[in-house]
């Protein structure tokens, strides 16, 4: 019996999940006001723009035939977000980040090092998705 898990389930969970937490509760809009990363007047706007985003980039790694869109789209916001944890990394920023609302929030600067972590392996999801590799399953042994 082969097992095999799309490759596209990792990105689509973890943005969907970031889609409900930012929905849920105003954590990151928080973290963006009080960290100094966006005027103070652009903050709601930035953050609904960042879950429609990640709606759409969610939906297209769904459909199949949108996929190479979403693993696009993938790079681009883990890309910002990454940004984001390094510089918050780099000044010493121990403020929760409130990425999936109140799901995970850890008030420790290691907090942002496993975000920045996440977001790389997300990037690497979409290099190989790009790349072709659309599976991810064990190897198959000939039996004769």
């Amino acid at each position: 019996m082969k097992v095999s898990v799309g490759l596209w389930l990792l990105p689509f969970l973890i943005w969907s999940a970031s889609v409900i937490g930012k929905s849920l509760d105003s954590s990151f809009a928080d973290y963006l006001r009080d960290a100094g990363f966006f005027p103070k007047g652009s903050v709601s706007l930035t953050v609904r723009s960042l879950a429609v985003a990640e709606g759409v980039t969610a939906l297209a790694l769904l459909w199949p035939k949108g996929r190479r869109v979403g693993w696009f789209l993938t790079v681009g916001l883990a890309s910002a977000f990454l940004l984001i944890h390094g510089l918050s990394l780099a000044v010493g920023d121990t403020l929760p980040c409130g990425c999936f609302g109140l799901w995970v929030h850890f008030d420790a600067r290691w907090s942002h090092a496993l975000m920045g972590l996440l977001c790389l392996s997300l990037i690497a999801c979409s290099w190989l998705g790009v790349m072709g590799a659309t599976q991810l399953s064990p190897k198959s042994e000939k039996v004769e």
